[in-house]
């Protein structure tokens, strides 16, 4: 009888579980255990199962560090896996490792990973869980882009480094929120900043309300930080910002208008590049490509002070109609305005010729526009010779352009005040500058194969010749470029305002003319001591440079002694350096009315008879490491109140 019941019984539970199985039973639920579709190692002391739910787990065995090397699920089971959990132990999440795991919805990761590399879950379109552990430390840079359906994050205290384009391309994101207690970055309504609230790092794609306003605590927006922000319209920034970064505002497909405070003095490349409803900027700085491929763009304002118009800086803008360029502009990068309306209007404040002085580094785009100079217009233009010609404007700038030599100069010397040497003219020698007696300032643009200029100066390519001094009324002293070896003919002739002259002993020849009618000149400064002027003077000095060879010479550099050398700057600050004793050096001294003070460097031990006779300074200072001063070393030395030694 009790075996009967032992079948009943048995028959009766197997009879529930069929009715179980084949019935839906409210608040009932039979969890059927997943099986292991792979599993293995993958690291050192990592190992991973992924199962048939497609959850993939990767854990730390008792042995090894921990550390992920190697993906062996990715080949057969990519698509296969939709979470992910990072287990206890474990310790990084290398580059790319999770990248376009196109049906990935969760992702838990443990403290004991530092670092979530770069691009690691790059293209996880429907990741929409990320549950991130205390002891994270670093979120490298496009770790989560394009995690298309997150919608917020959670970051734990422990982070120190959040780059801010990590979480890029994640259209949806509404917040990210720092967990408090972090000494690195602080959130406010969802916005990232670092802990002093200085630099805005991180504003979300998907944030809602189409306007911000930042704080005036922030000096910094952080690269990438509104990147792809499609429901941002309008956006205030304060007059504490000093500093936008790369690509700041790319993608800002909604941002309609933005005014750049003149505290702005760097932005970033692409800094606001493809903001399709983008109508008009106001600027005081502008990076390379920075509003490249705005299409809606149609005005821009440059404000004065900008130098420098970037790379690529509008570059594809086809609507752009109005550009405001300020005269304090010297450079216009290649492939600036390139793609522009062909029927745009340039508005600048200078003359025709000023426009004229700018660096312009690609000339196609500005034939097909209108310029309007509202600072003088052209009042002179003809042919200066073969293929060459000028234009000169109401503020006598001239500008001479085309290809080949200048051969005759038919405009009015006295009308003059700047030259402008285009980049295809190959000689000017004809041009009569010398006689322009208002000329202040010659130049030459960038590309010029013969000419180049300094300061106003005209020399050759390679600056080793000064062809032109520009003889302006108000500079009444020169100096000559130490890389200069000759000093053309009539290059300074007639310049009755220049007083003195520098130059160094490196010009061997000054060609007849140089000097001519420079009656104003005394003082010349030659980087040399007299043997080498007297060689120069006798030799080398054209006819007709009275003016220079009549002139006071001061002595600027010699020898005094086999080891020792001398400095005299024009101020009169004599300098000895070098080893062993001074001694003067027949040819080779010092003029000791130019001498006001010395200063003799440690290496000297010995000073020479004689050698400071007579001279000017009130005061010297002898080093520890002489140990003799010769007979009448500092005698008529009238003006000579202190003497101290070191020794």
């Amino acid at each position: 009888m009790k075996k009967k019941s032992g079948r009943r019984i048995l028959s009766l539970l197997m009879a529930v579980i069929l009715v179980i199985g084949t019935l839906q039973v409210p608040g009932l639920t039979l969890k059927v255990r997943a099986d292991t579709v792979e599993s293995g190692t993958c690291g050192n002391g990592v190992t991973y199962v992924l199962d048939s739910d497609g959850v993939l787990t990767i854990s730390k065995t008792d042995q090894g560090t921990g550390e992920i090397t190697d993906k062996p699920w990715v080949t057969a089971h990519r698509d296969d896996v939709k979470k992910l959990v990072i287990e206890d132990g474990v310790i990084n999440l290398p580059d790319s490792f999770f990248g376009h795991f196109f049906e990935l919805t969760s992702v838990s990761i443990a403290g004991s990973v530092k670092k979530i590399e770069a691009y690691c879950f790059q293209g996880c379109y429907k990741l929409g869980e990320l549950i991130l552990s205390e002891g994270l430390e670093s979120i490298d840079e496009y770790a989560f882009d394009g995690c298309k359906e997150l919608e917020s994050v959670t970051i734990p205290k422990s982070v120190s480094k959040l780059e801010g384009n990590a979480f890029e391309g994640c259209d949806k994101l509404k917040a990210i929120n720092v967990t408090g207690g972090n000494q690195n970055y602080h959130s406010v309504d969802g916005v990232v900043y670092n802990s002093g609230y200085t630099c805005l790092i991180k504003y979300p794609s998907a944030k809602e309300g189409g306007s911000y306003v930042i704080p005036d605590t922030v000096t910094e927006i952080g690269a990438y930080a509104f990147y792809g922000c499609s429901a941002l319209t309008d956006l205030t920034i304060p007059a504490s910002v000093t500093a936008i970064g790369a690509f700041a505002f790319a993608e800002c497909s909604a941002l309609k208008d933005i005014t750049i405070p003149a505290s702005v003095t760097d932005i970033g490349r692409c800094a606001f590049v493809h903001c399709d409803t983008l109508t008009s900027i106001t600027m005081s700085v502008i990076g390379d490509f920075c509003f490249m491929e705005c299409s809606a763009l149609t005005s821009v304002v440059i404000n004065d002070g900008v130098k420098e118009i970037s790379y690529g800086a509008f570059r594809y803008c086809p609507s752009l109609a109005a550009i405001s360029i300020p005269k304090s502009i010297t450079k216009i990068q290649d492939n600036a305005f390139e793609g522009c309306n062909a029927n745009a209007v340039i508005t600048y404040p200078g003359s025709p010729g000023e426009w004229s002085k700018i660096d312009i580094s690609d000339d196609t785009y500005w034939g097909q526009i209108t310029l309007n100079c509202t600072g003088g217009e052209i009042v002179e233009s003809d042919e200066c010779g073969n293929g060459v010609s000028y234009d000169l404007d109401s503020n006598g700038i001239l500008y001479i352009s085309g290809t080949g030599a200048v051969t005759n100069h038919p405009w009015k010397d006295n009308d003059i005040r700047k030259v402008l040497i285009g980049k295809g003219v190959t000689d000017v020698t004809a041009a009569g500058f010398i006689n322009c007696s208002y000329l202040e300032d010659i130049s030459v643009k960038n590309g010029n194969k013969v000419y180049s200029s300094e300061d106003g100066v005209l020399f050759n390519k390679n600056k080793t010749e000064l062809i032109q001094y520009h003889c302006n009324k108000d500079v009444d002293e020169y100096t000559v470029p130490d890389a200069v070896t000759t000093i053309k003919g009539m290059a300074f002739a007639g310049c009755s305002a220049l007083k003195s002259i520098a130059f160094s002993d490196s010009v061997i020849s000054i060609e007849e003319d140089a000097f001519k009618n420079c009656s104003s000149l005394t003082d010349v400064y030659y980087g040399g001591a007299g043997t080498k002027w007297d060689t120069l003077k006798n030799n080398n000095i054209g006819a007709n440079n009275s003016s220079l060879t009549n002139a006071k010479i001061h002595y600027m550099k010699g020898s005094c002694g086999s080891n020792a050398a001398w400095t005299l700057t024009k101020d009169g600050v004599l300098t000895i350096s070098g080893t062993g004793e001074i001694e003067e050096v027949n040819g080779d001294s010092w003029k000791v009315v130019d001498v006001k003070e010395v200063v003799i460097g440690n290496g000297v031990t010995a000073i020479g008879d004689g050698v400071f006779g007579a001279c000017c300074m009130t005061s010297v200072t002898i080093p520890e490491n002489v140990t003799s001063v010769g007979e009448f070393g500092f005698a008529g030395c009238d003006t000579l109140e202190e003497v101290t030694f070191l020794g």
